[in-house]
């Protein structure tokens, strides 16, 4: 994978995330270095994945 990063400026102005995963990443601002990795000891056959959790309802600003 190839992946080209220009370091401008960012204005954030609103952010809303509705749901998570169950394996989520979530990354607003600098960041030097990322490193993702998994493991799973489980067979596949037994691996329920399920719908995604609903955060709570927030209020609005």
């Amino acid at each position: 994978m190839n992946l080209t990063v220009y370091n401008d400026e960012v204005a954030v102005g609103y952010i809303r995330i509705i749901a998570v995963a169950s394996s989520s990443v979530f990354l607003l601002g600098d960041t030097a270095e990322v490193n993702l990795s998994s493991f799973a000891d489980t067979p596949p056959e037994s691996v329920q994945i399920g719908p995604l959790v609903p955060l709570p309802p927030s209020r609005e600003l």
